[in-house]
């Protein structure tokens, strides 16, 4: 506490001096800014009372003579416009008022013209002369106000032009009367006055030599009225920052009539008085107060360190035993000849026994457990005998017969002399440590011998750091050689560039997966599809893509079984109804043959009995022609020749019906190429619209809009007409849930409609139906999901549909769809693009060839 005391006194001793002598040499520097401000205001006034005196001097020139010729005019302003002495001077001259009519005092004269006799300018610039400038407004208000008191006033700063710039000015008009009088009534000066003496002053000129004989230690600027930017007439134009600054002082100045301001602050060279003396004092008292104060603390520290080093080293002794008996690791200590002497709460805790209970026993006769590690044990005694350390992992044994895994660590204990007397034994519990440790190594060698494939990739290289035996076994790769290798030497599909695109979502955190289809290849070069679940993780300090792939060969065969249940499924289906399509027509030409066999009977015994005619010679011809008419009522031979007529045409069309069917089921019964070829798609859907037609028509009426200009684009005919014939037979079924639903007869409306689009051909099929909810929508395109009756439905329609648009031919697959008014799915399918050679239907994908084989209808 003293030395603090001494401390804080001598600091604020040493403030209050320092504090004293700041506050002078600041009283200092404000008497010094203001001398100089009185200076430069002083400069101000006395530089525009030299120019009035150069005005007085010509006046008396026009006071002394009537006529003042423009020679002797010259020859007096010369000495008053020499820019050395008179800086700022642009010319003198004399202003003679012309008055246009008497009027008196009380009157305007503002009419009277001011007229430049005589203008003298040291550059020559003789262009005032003859020109008539009372017409300035604050020219005529100066020369007025210096008619009325006869002294030397100031017009308004202006704009003067000279020659190339234009630059800021006055002019300091003295009146000249016609006599001299000592009569200073305004009347007798207005009445007497010839005119005036005018001298033409640039500002920036006359003002700039003040500076330099007040030094450099303030500027000044100085306005024509109130400090406005508009109205300065010399000093920087950079803006103050501030007018209430202790050196910064505004003050107004009263000279030939204007009321002038004039702003001065010191600069950044200001020249202050001196502060040494104060730092001296602050570092000097500092100093003296860090001395006493050392001197101080030391004597008190050395007293402390005794006391504390008694009491720290009871405290340490307390400590330790502290942490020996309250830690949760268990610690035992034993005599030289390794009986217990002392055991903590963590051993009691740990083990189960009281200290009573084991004193003066040996450690390892009640801990060691029948399933314990002898080499371990034998570790142990070797370590103990020979008064060496021990540290290692050990199965021990509680006192409920409970066995727990412990981190073990024996330290001998020495005497001063250095004699062996005893041990420390201390054990922490690694059970957890020890099960998690095993069940890492089991779940490694798991999904080290687990058959899919696993591995982990170097994010920054994208070499293989890892590999179980799945992709030895797949691949065909020793393990050794996989570590290593780059994905893109057995990932056909893949190189590092697009690979590293692929990846980017994982690396960027927008996805915590990513999971796609690709191929590998074998060693062997056989190429087999996988599905790849890939996430980002840490591996040995570094960061890794961890890859499970899994083989779709297998799953690949079950789609492929799947479909086909699928399409024998819509055979059953669309069988009943095609056989329906052509049995109609069929029945209306058996009829027609059976009508047109009991026809030809009639018309035989007709055509007989016209030949029997012809036959009887003895027969005129008016009993020939009663005979045959007779005939022809008999046989009603008109009726006859009508429906004869009729009952051919009837045939040929429902004839032409069955080639119809049987062409469409032969078109969509074709099982194509295995690679796309160049097809019309409107004639694949007429095709799958009447294969389908029995399903649709008694439950909706179908529209068609299909655009005729389209080209043939690449398809897989067979797949794209399972396609078509899924999606027609969802939009019936649809509509006849709905109508169930309404309960009514009336029929719903189908749409099929293609155009062109986005360099490709959009097919859009639209329906009435009972439209799906946004559940069931979002699960739509999934495998075996499906809304119908068991019995009714696989799941698989549009499943299928999702593989065949998206994954076989690139496109896109959508569908909107609202409860209660109907769905609309459409679908977007690549066309020809225009750096392609114009390509031409391929027929035989949609007729079959002659000789070819029957395929049978695939739905």
């Amino acid at each position: 506490m003293l030395t603090l005391f001494v401390l804080a006194l001598g600091v604020v001793a040493t403030g209050l001096g320092a504090w004293r002598e700041f506050r002078t040499a600041e009283r200092l520097d404000h008497v010094r800014f203001r001398e100089l401000t009185e200076t430069v205001r002083g400069e101000i006034v006395q530089r525009m009372h030299t120019y009035q005196y150069g005005l007085q001097s010509l006046r008396c020139l026009y006071q002394s003579s009537e006529v003042v010729t423009n020679d002797e005019f010259d020859s007096a302003a010369q000495l008053w416009t020499s820019a050395k002495d008179f800086p700022g001077v642009l010319g003198i001259g004399f202003i003679e008022q012309v008055p246009q009519e008497r009027r008196d005092l009380s009157n305007d004269r503002g009419a009277d013209r001011m007229i430049v006799r005589s203008f003298y300018a040291p550059d020559g610039n003789g262009a005032w002369a003859g020109r008539s400038i009372g017409d300035l407004p604050h020219v005529r208000q100066a020369a007025e106000l210096a008619a009325k008191t006869g002294e030397a006033e100031l017009s308004e700063q202006m704009d003067i032009a000279t020659r190339g710039e234009t630059v800021k000015g006055f002019l300091s008009l003295l009146p000249v009367y016609s006599s001299a009088s000592e009569n200073d009534a305004p009347t007798h000066n207005i009445d007497s006055l010839r005119g005036w003496i005018g001298m033409v002053l640039v500002a920036n000129k006359v003002f700039a030599d003040i500076p330099a004989s007040i030094s450099d230690d303030v500027n000044f600027r100085l306005y024509d009225g109130p400090p406005l930017v508009k109205n300065q007439l010399f000093g920087s134009t950079a803006p103050v920052h501030s007018l209430d600054g202790p050196y910064c002082v505004t003050a107004p100045l009263q000279v030939g009539g204007r009321e002038w301001t004039v702003i001065v602050n010191a600069t950044d060279s200001f020249d202050h008085a001196s502060r040494d003396l104060a730092w001296a004092l602050i570092a000097a008292g500092c100093i003296v107060t860090l001395l006493i104060a050392y001197l101080l603390h030391g004597q008190s520290l050395a007293l402390q360190q005794a006391k504390a080093l008694s009491e720290g080293m009871t405290e340490e002794i307390r400590r330790l035993a502290m942490v020996a008996e309250r830690t949760t690791n268990g610690v035992l200590i034993t005599d030289e000849q390794h009986r217990v002497l002392w055991a903590n709460e963590g051993f009691r805790r740990l083990c189960g026994y009281q200290l009573e209970e084991v004193r003066g026993m040996v450690p390892g006769d009640f801990l060691r457990s029948p399933n314990t590690n002898t080499q371990a044990v034998a570790m142990i005694q070797q370590a103990v005998t020979g008064g060496e350390a021990f540290h290692g992992e050990v199965l021990s044994r509680r006192k409920n017969g409970e066995e727990f895994w412990v981190d073990l660590e024996i330290q001998p204990r020495y005497d001063d002399t250095g004699q062996l007397n005893g041990f420390i034994a201390i054990q922490s519990d690694i059970t957890d440590r020890v099960i998690a440790e095993r069940r890492a190594r089991a779940l490694a060698e798991i999904l080290q011998e687990a058959p899919d494939e696993i591995y982990l990739i170097d994010t920054e290289t994208l070499c293989l750091l890892q590999a179980n035996s799945g992709c030895s076994k797949q691949l065909g790769y020793s393990r050794e050689n996989l570590i290593g290798m780059h994905i893109w030497q057995f990932q056909p599909d893949s190189a590092e560039e697009t690979f590293r695109a692929k990846c980017e979502p994982l690396d960027n955190g927008s996805l915590d997966k990513l999971v796609f289809d690709t191929t590998h290849r074998r060693r062997d070069g056989s190429i087999y599809q996988v599905n790849v679940n890939l996430h980002r993780s840490r591996f040995e300090g570094r960061d890794v893509y961890v890859a499970f792939v899994a083989d779709l060969t297998d799953r690949m065969k079950l789609e492929q079984q799947l479909a086909q249940a699928q399409k024998l499924e819509s055979i059953g289906q669309l069988a009943a109804g095609v056989a329906h399509e052509i049995n109609t027509p069929m029945q209306c030409v058996v009829s027609n043959v059976e009508y047109l066999s009991e026809v030809c009977v009639n018309l035989f015994e007709v055509t007989d009995g016209y030949r029997d005619s012809l036959c009887r010679p003895a027969m005129s011809w008016e009993e020939r022609k009663e005979a045959l008419e007779q005939l022809e009522v008999e046989y009603n031979y008109p009726t006859l020749r009508q429906d004869t007529l009729e009952a051919i045409v009837e045939s040929a069309e429902a004839a032409n019906r069955v080639v119809e069917v049987v062409r469409a089921m032969k078109t969509m019964a074709h099982p194509g190429s295995s690679e796309k070829t160049w097809v019309d798609l409107n004639e694949m859907v007429r095709s799958a619209v009447m294969v389908s037609r029995n399903r649709w028509k008694y439950c909706a009426s179908l529209e068609m809009g299909l655009d005729e200009t389209l080209p043939c684009i690449p398809l897989l005919s067979n797949h794209m007409n399972q396609v078509l014939l899924n999606l027609l037979v969802n939009a019936a079924d649809a509509i006849t849930d709905q109508i169930e639903k309404q309960m009514n007869d009336e029929l719903g409306t189908i749409e099929v409609a293609t155009w062109w689009e986005s360099e490709g051909v959009m097919l859009r099929i639209r329906d009435t139906g009972c439209g799906m909810p946004p559940q069931v929508k979002r699960r739509a395109f999934d495998p075996f999901f499906t809304t119908k009756e068991v019995g009714k439905g696989t799941g698989q329609g549009l499943a299928i549909c999702y593989d065949v648009v998206v994954l076989k031919h690139a496109g896109r697959i959508h569908i909107e769809s609202e409860v209660g008014q109907g769905t609309s799915i459409t679908v977007w399918l690549p066309g020809q693009h225009d750096d392609e050679e114009e390509q031409t239907c391929d027929i035989s994908a949609l007729v079959p060839q002659p000789g070819a084989v029957e395929p049978r209808l695939e739905v």
